[in-house]
Parts: structure tokens; C-alpha cells; sequence
């Protein structure tokens, strides 16, 4: 990644499309696995470590962006949701499925609108 100011939003925003789409992968994992006796679903924050990494920073542009990666978790593991010990609950995966694509969209369109500026202010300069 390149140290340039300018694009400390856009290589930010990156990893936070990577960490969604990792999420989303998990959650229809989480499907896959709803019949599976014993499943643990997993679930991926990517939101806990930006925001621990942007509150040592002294400002967005210091921002180390390799440290930041979506942490994977087992949440609800002691938590028994069938009979065959899995926690999956299908409605909730659902749920955060679509959850997750309005936020990956969301991410991606953002993005894309970021650099279209960074672009017609380097057209404009010429």
C-alpha cells in the first residue's frame, strides 16, 4: 500500500470490502453447515479492529491499513441452538447475509464515488 495521503480512505475502504466479502463467506458457510450436528458458526468483525487501530492513530492518514483484517469468531459457542448441538440459526444467517451485501455495496459504490473525485481532480489539474 502506498503512504500517499490520498488514498488513506481508499486503501481503508479496501480492506473493509475484503473483510465483508470474507464475512459473507462465512455466513453462507454458516448456512452450508445448518444441518451439520455439532456446527459452531462463525462470524467475522472487522468493525472492532478499525475502530481499535483508528483510536491509536493520531489521525486517519497514520493509520497502519496492514494491521487491519477482519477478526473471525465463534460467537454464541457455548450457546446450543439444536438438539444436535449446532448453534446455526438459519433466519439470523439470513438476516446478516443481507445485512452484509447492503454494507458490501455500500462499500463498493462509496468507494468507487471516492475515486471518480481523485480522478477528476487529477484531470482538472492537467
Amino acid at each position: 500500500m502506498t503512504n500517499n495521503k490520498i488514498f488513506s480512505l481508499p486503501n481503508i475502504m479496501d480492506k473493509a470490502i475484503k473483510s465483508s466479502w470474507e464475512r459473507q463467506e462465512l455466513l453462507t458457510n454458516n448456512v452450508a453447515n445448518v444441518d451439520t450436528p455439532g456446527y459452531r458458526r462463525k462470524d467475522l468483525n472487522f468493525e472492532k479492529v478499525l475502530t481499535s487501530e483508528l483510536e491509536k492513530a493520531k489521525d486517519i492518514h497514520s493509520l497502519d491499513v496492514n494491521k487491519l483484517y477482519g477478526e473471525i469468531t465463534s460467537p454464541y459457542s457455548g450457546f446450543q441452538h439444536r438438539i444436535d448441538g449446532s448453534n446455526v440459526d438459519i433466519d439470523h444467517e439470513m438476516a446478516e447475509i443481507a445485512k452484509n451485501k447492503i454494507k458490501y455495496d455500500a462499500l463498493v459504490t462509496q468507494t468507487s464515488r471516492h475515486l471518480q473525485r481523485i480522478k477528476s481532480v487529477v484531470n482538472n489539474v492537467r
